[in-house]
This record gives C-alpha cells, structure tokens and sequence, in this order.
C-alpha cells in the first residue's frame, strides 16, 4: 500500500481495520463496514501541521501510527496524543474553528473521516454518536479555549460489590498517587452517602456534605466552600442524598461540569446501590474501576454490572479496569479465569495485600507513608502513570539466538537510568524480559550467557535425556526448565520488580495466550515452545506453543493494558538480510574453491566432502522449522512495529539463530542499536 500525505497530497482508501479503535470496538459488522467506507488515510511527517489554530474544521482523525501534540497559539503543550487516540470531533460539533494547533510530534499516520461524512455516520450510527459525546464532554471544558486548565479532564469512576472490601481506600490512595505523579489538580469525590446509610467515608471528616439543591451554575461559592484539602494535596468533596427528585437528572452532570472546568482529575468514589443518581454518575466516566476481592466474593455482581453498563451507556471494553485486591491465605484468581475467562474482562492489575486496607487502623496521615520499595505503593504508582498516559512499555520480540540482543538494549535502559513500567515478551523475549523483570540486572544477564559456550551449550538447555517421541517435539523442554529453575526457582508474576505480560499460542486455535499471574517458568517455558522442537505445554486442557506464532512482537498487549509510549525491539532478520547473508557465504565459499584449487588432492576431497555436509545440514529438518516460522513472524512483527512508538531493530545479519553460544556480537548490536535510538527514546520517555 502507497502512502499519501495530506493537504496538498492525495489521500487513499485504507483496508486498515478500524474495530481495533475502542471507539469503534462496540460498533456491529454492518455498521464497522458503513465507518470503513468513509475513512481515509493520510501521512504527515515529523512537524508538519494538520490544522492550525482558527482553521475551519474539515475532518474527524484517528492516529493509526505516531504521535501529535496539541498546542496553543504560544505553542504551550496542551497535550500529547498517541495511537488509538482521536481529536478533532470538539470543533466539527461545536461548529467553529479549531481551537489548537496539531502537529506530528513523529512521522505519522492518521485516519481521516471527511466532515460532512463524519455528521452523516452520527446519525446513522446511535452508539458512535454515545461514544463521540463521552469524550466530548470534558473536551469542551478543557483548554482548548485557555480556560483554567492545560489538558484535556478525566472523569474515574470506582464501584464493588461488596462492603469492606477497601474501595474507598483503594479510590484514596489512586487520588494521593496521581497527584504525586502528575502534579495535576486532583479531586475525590465522595458519593457514598448517596445510597448508603453510613456518613459517607470517614477518613475525610472535615469535609462537609454538599446538597445538590444548593447547586447554582451562576454562584459556585458554596460549591468552593465545600471543597477541602487533603495533607496529600488533592481535594475532597462529598456530596450529601438531601433528595432524590426527577430535576436531580440535570443537577448531577452540572456539577461535574462544575469540576472537569476546575481538575484534570476528578475520582468518584460510589456506593454499593445503584440507585438513578449513581447511574448517572456512571454515566459521565471516562474510566470504570471495579474492585474485586481474590475470595471472589461477588464477583458475578460485578461481572453483571459491567454488561449492564456496556449495554445502557455504551461504555467501550477498553474503559473498564477489573482490579483484584490479593489474599495470600486465599490465592483463588486461577478460580476467577476457570470460572469467568469467557464472559468477563482480564484482571487489569492486582493490589497486594496491605495493612492500609483494615478501615479501623487507617488514616490521613498514612496516605504518604508508604515505602516506594513496597509492591503496593509501585502498583498505584503503575496506575496512576497509566491514568496519565505515563506508561513506557517495552515490547521483546522472538528470534532464538537473536533475541541476545535484548540483553544490550536493556543494558543501555539502565546505564541511563530509563525506567519502564511494563514488558511484554514472546519466546526469546519472554526469558530475557521476565529474568530482567524479575530483578536480575544486564550486567548480571551478561554473565548467565557467557556461561552457555559450544561445548555445553547443548547440554545445559537440551541434552540427550531430553529427546521426546518424535510426534510431539524433539524435546520435551525439562531441560531448560531446569536452567531456568536455577535462576527463577519460586518466583511468580506477583514477585516482579516490573509488571509482565508473557505471551504463548494455542495451538488448536492460533489465538495468543496471556500469561501475567502464577510461575514465571511455567510462563516462559510455554512461549518457547517452538513447534517441532519442544513439546507443547499442555495447561487446562490446551496445547499451548511458542507466543511468537500469535505476536512476535507483543505491542498489543502493552496498548491492551495502557501503555502509550512504547518501545518495540524486533530482533528479526528481514527477507534482504537473509538474501546478504547468502550473498556473503557464496563469496566467501568461491574464495575457498579458488583457494583448494592450489592444494593437494587429499585436502581437495576432504574439503569437498565436508562442503556437502555443510550444505546438507542447511536443510535439516531444525533450519527447515525455524526460518520458515521466522520468515512468517517477520511479517508479522512489522505490522505490530507500527502500533509503537519507537522500534529498535537490532538485527545481526551475520548470524545464524541457533549461536546461542556467542552472545556477544549480539549484545553489542542491542547496544549499538539502542544508542542510536536514544534521544528519541529519552524524548518519548519524558514527554
């Protein structure tokens, strides 16, 4: 496909499938099929203009790759967006000219839905029109008109199902986390007492109840009055349950305009109940927590809920968050999948068990006081980055031997002090991410491999006790399960310094696999199941094979779980690298023959004989496996290379990808590779 810039450029029909847009995702085939006939593609490169401040506008846009930035007519940032994101809808509803500037921050691909189609498919499509209004909301009050704000207002929601079980608390110290992370202005809403019995939350005592009938759009004195102070510099408001009338329906969204004009942040903290005011708080998020306890009490509530909600207000799945709260004496989440994989949404993150919890010890003072060595305050601080478009995801692709190469990236991530908030690997890239994850340091990687040379590289991850029958694998994988048990014996997906995404394949559907809870080996052991070599791993009832013949190059799951600054690192050899790679071995070969041409005809044999052994072992059946998988997933990993930010490719041409004995040409291509990229990467981390 041709790409085509924009403006003075022709622009082309794209067969890009737009359902992978959240704000699409709800949308039936008939209805995807309509939106895919009027979409457009365009290119801009890096700093090039998509309208100016003032302009008319003339189109909706979707950012299928790269980065823009929104400025002001002093070119402040007022904010950055990233793939999957869309703007433009503010001005073609509100009918006048745009209000910002919009640049390609990078060389950039975006969607284009012309004007006066995209006000065709609004009133076509009723549940595109609810999804555009969600986020229109808190645009409008934003400052895209330097009103009091620099970006763009999020509305969170948090709900459970049953009492006790911490979902204020859990509300509280996200609000505390955010403020700390974003310097924002933040805001906790308590609306509890719009259902319960009980006085609201009690940690904020001094906060008095506002009743919604002093509520005036003109005179919002009473309003400020209400509002206190938290020691963790957010803001507290709770709202009181003076009366439940029809007019209430207007009220409500009012007041929460009110706060969107005023804070970038703005939590709401609900009720077990959910009476016709709760649902109409529900109905003005943006994001939905819902805080589920590990004994999986009520957990079908939940689950039942979430439907409700998708179908009344048209929430998209990307919008809900399922949070688990840990009990180590009652680890019941492999219960949760069994039970509920098929009709629920995956675990989201999960909130070790804290003292902080027990109601009857906590405190205002305690909101600061945890250690940020402590797994439960790096979880808020993951999900308050998350919130804020923070996240840094690192994506390590397969490639056997390779895949070395990750170690040098990694390398130099530490030696400039970049941190990553999440890692997804698959294959290769799943034991080199989940080693690294789990605390082991480049430095230290660097070792482990030196160990594995010619003589015993065979043995230590293969081995002739580890040959299987034939019909399921060469292998049955014990061994490097053993190497791997010498360095990760006992560790879990829970004990990770970096939250992990491990990526293996069904085999009988071809449907990746997520692996983010339970042993770390167990995971690996499965995404490096390459077909014909190891067996696959059977878990409940599924064969399960290498994560590189679903995602060899796991970005999407970064996106799935919120990650808006990736870096994808695809350690693939390229169908011209193999073709240089041959090119090299035929001339090397010829010098060779011209070279034995002068010898004596004893050496001329034996030269000779050894040359069509070499050739003959180039088709063995190992060879003959990988590359046929490689050349597939080199395919496949460029189309996922362009759903990230910042793609290092690392490639050894002069390598084969069984030298898992020579790590260092690799390393040092990682290095190599990772310092060419790194003002960029630095750029996109800070940003």
């Amino acid at each position: 496909m041709a790409w085509f810039n924009f403006l003075r450029k022709t622009q082309t029909k794209t067969d890009y499938e737009i359902s992978l847009f959240p704000i699409f995702s709800e949308l039936t085939p008939a209805e995807i099929n309509v939106v895919q006939s009027k979409v457009r593609l365009v290119e801009f490169k890096k700093g090039e203009t998509i309208y100016n401040k003032g302009e008319e506008s003339d189109g909706f846009y979707l950012i299928l790759r790269g980065r823009i930035v929104i400025l002001k007519s002093d070119r402040q940032v007022i904010n950055h967006l990233h793939a999957g994101d869309h703007f433009g809808e503010t001005s073609l509803l509100a009918g006048r000219p745009h209000s910002a500037t919009t640049e390609a921050q990078n060389d950039s691909i975006l969607l284009k839905i012309a004007k006066k189609d995209f006000l065709l498919l609004l009133k076509e499509i009723p549940s595109l029109s609810l999804n555009i209004s969600r986020t229109l909301g808190s645009r409008l009050t934003g400052t895209l008109d330097d009103r009091t704000l620099s970006g763009e207002s999020k509305i969170i929601t948090f709900y459970h199902s049953v009492p006790g079980i911490g979902n204020s608390t859990f509300a509280i110290h996200l609000a505390a986390a955010l403020k700390r992370e974003t310097q924002k202005k933040v805001i906790f809403l308590d609306f509890t007492s719009l259902s319960d019995k009980r006085n609201g939350n009690q940690p904020f005592k001094r906060a008095k109840h506002f009743q919604l009938s002093d509520f005036e759009v003109t005179n919002t004195h009473k309003i400020e009055q209400a509002i206190v102070k938290d020691q963790a510099n957010f803001h507290v408001f709770k709202l009181g349950d003076e009366r439940i009338e029809k007019d209430i329906e207007k009220d409500l969204p009012r007041l929460i305009s009110y706060f969107l004009s005023h804070y970038h942040f703005i939590l709401i903290d609900l009720p077990v109940i959910v009476n016709p005011l709760v649902r109409k708080a529900i109905q003005q998020a943006d994001i939905l927590y819902f805080l589920i306890d590990e004994d999986l009490r009520g957990v079908r509530e939940v689950i039942e809920k979430i439907k409700e909600f998708r179908l009344s207000f048209g929430f998209t799945e990307d919008q809900f968050r399922l949070i688990l709260r840990e009990r180590k004496q009652q680890p019941k989440l492999q219960a949760f999948y069994d039970e509920y994989s098929d009709e629920t949404l995956p675990i989201f993150a999960t909130l070790p068990e804290t003292e902080l919890f027990d109601q009857k010890s906590f405190t205002e003072q305690k909101l600061e006081q945890t250690d940020d060595e402590q797994f439960y305050s790096k979880t808020m601080r993951h999900l308050a980055r998350e919130l804020a478009g923070k996240l840094v995801g690192l994506a390590l692709g397969s490639g056997a031997a390779f895949g070395y190469a990750h170690v040098g990236v990694l390398k130099v991530l530490e030696e400039e002090g970049i941190k990553v908030d999440m890692i997804s690997g698959s294959s290769i890239g799943a034991i080199i991410g989940g080693m690294w994850a789990a605390g082991i340091p480049a430095k230290q990687l660097i070792e482990i491999l030196s160990t594995l040379d010619r003589k015993t590289t065979f043995f230590k991850l293969f081995g002739f006790r580890d040959l299987s029958a034939a019909h399921k694998g060469f292998f049955k994988g014990d061994q490097v399960v053993r190497f791997l048990k010498h360095y990760l014996k006992g560790i879990t997906f829970r004990d990770l310094k970096i939250p992990t995404k491990i990526i293996a394949t069904n085999l009988a559907t071809g449907a990746p696999i997520l692996f983010d809870d339970g042993p770390l080996v167990t995971a690996i052991r499965a995404s490096i199941s390459i077909p014909g070599i190891f067996r696959p791993l059977a878990i409940d009832n599924k064969y399960l094979i290498d994560g590189g013949i679903a995602e060899p190059l796991p970005v999407q799951v970064l996106n799935r779980f919120g990650a808006k600054k990736i870096i994808a690192v695809n350690v693939l050899q390229s169908p011209d690298d193999h073709y240089r790679r041959s090119v090299r071995i035929e001339e090397k070969n010829k010098k060779l023959d011209e070279s034995m041409k002068k010898r004596n005809a004893l050496i001329r044999t034996f030269y000779h004989e050894r040359t069509k052994f070499i050739n003959r072992q180039s088709a063995n059946i190992f060879n003959v496996l990988m590359k046929t998988i490689q050349f597939m997933e080199f395919i496949m990993a460029n189309a996922a290379a362009e759903q990230a930010d910042i793609t290092l490719n690392p490639v050894v041409t002069d390598a084969h990808w069984a030298e898992f004995f020579t790590h260092r040409k690799f390393i040092h291509r990682g290095e190599e590779e990772a310092r060419r990229w790194l003002d960029d990467i630095k750029e996109l981390v800070n940003e």
